[in-house]
């Protein structure tokens, strides 16, 4: 069985170009920069778990999978710049505890799609096999 936890961040997600820059003008303008934005996607995650009641699911147990979908009110941005704002947030799925960390072993699969809309966001679904369910199916 596959359970899936849907997030929303709300506005928009730096690019890669934008920590670039940051990182150019100064290293520690970039980590603040970075801390910042992880903090803002921290809140807003956590805020949604408890709205959603599922803090006792997290950490994961098993390995995920996940879709984005980035949602940008105008052409301007590179389709390669927006998807690089998946670091800031699979940081902050760590940070949140929603993940134990974002190495091979947690993270599966990504599916990134793009669509223009009314306001900035960034839609992820989440799916995790629970194994638990798969081994009782087995017995």
């Amino acid at each position: 069985m596959v359970k899936e936890y849907k997030f929303i961040i709300d506005g928009k997600v730096p690019s890669l170009n934008e920590y670039i820059n940051k990182m150019n003008a100064h290293r520690l303008t970039a980590n603040t920069f970075k801390r910042k934005v992880e903090e803002d996607i921290k809140f807003q995650i956590y805020k949604q778990v408890r709205e959603q009641g599922i803090q006792a699911d997290f950490p994961l147990k098993s390995v995920a999978d996940f879709d984005f979908v980035y949602v940008e009110t105008a052409r301007n941005r590179d389709k390669d710049n927006i998807a690089s704002s998946k670091k800031f947030i699979m940081d902050a799925l760590v940070g949140v505890g929603v993940l134990k960390n974002d190495g091979w072993k947690w993270v599966g699969s990504f599916k990134e799609d793009f669509v223009i809309g009314s306001r900035n966001q960034v839609i992820m679904t989440i799916r995790v096999e629970n194994h638990e369910e798969k081994e009782k199916e087995d017995e």
